[in-house]
């Protein structure tokens, strides 16, 4: 009987200690899997800042190629569905690339002077020369979201200045059609990619 119940100790310790166990590998292997997630999205940043790197090289006097390559990565891997690359005179926003937007948008953007105000990201980095993040435009008080916009879908909106020793020289602007506020590593991402459009400027 003292055996017996021995065993019967022994045994349920066994299945403690199994399923201890179990937990510990299934921690162990989630955290390789976001290890590994962590690694694999740092390894597609670092190859699209390579890419544009390279494309600054090989197109000294043409800057097209370089913002369209560096609105095209910041779109993709920030899960944006569309975006613009704007320069700024001193007095205007002006688009000069835009990635993913009807024909509509197109001629709105393009013909459209953006003037630093409250009524956007776009224009606050205008006057803030900061990061403007609005997680809904319909939802922020101060946005004004014209026709073309809402036409569009654009909710998430999130704009970073292009500046040049403290001086506004333009921005990028990316949008959602949901709304699904973008993280901070987005916004880092994309201030990187704004500080290799100034060098591609200079």
């Amino acid at each position: 009987e003292a055996l017996g119940e021995e065993l019967n100790r022994s045994a349920a310790h066994l299945e403690e200690s199994y399923a201890n166990l179990e937990q510990k590998v299934e921690a162990r292997t989630q955290e390789l899997a976001d290890s590994n997630a962590g690694l694999s999205e740092a390894l597609e940043q670092q190859t699209a800042t390579s890419e544009i790197l390279r494309v600054i090289s090989s197109s000294p006097t043409d800057l097209q190629p370089v913002f369209q390559t560096i609105l095209a990565n910041a779109v993709r891997l920030c899960e944006a569905q569309n975006g613009a690359v704007f320069r700024f005179d001193g007095e205007v926003f002006r688009a000069v690339v835009w990635n993913n937007i009807s024909p509509a948008l197109q001629a709105y953007v393009a013909n459209t002077p953006i003037r630093p105000g409250r009524e956007s990201a776009g224009r606050r980095v205008g006057l803030e020369k900061r990061p403007v993040h609005i997680p809904d435009m319909l939802a922020d008080p101060e946005c004004i979201v014209p026709e073309p916009y809402r036409e569009e879908g654009m909710r998430t909106n999130l704009a970073v200045p292009l500046l040049k020793e403290n001086n506004l020289i333009g921005a990028i602007a990316i949008h959602r059609l949901e709304v699904r506020p973008f993280t901070d590593a987005h916004i880092k991402l994309v201030s990187t990619f704004a500080d290799q459009a100034v060098i591609a400027i200079e």
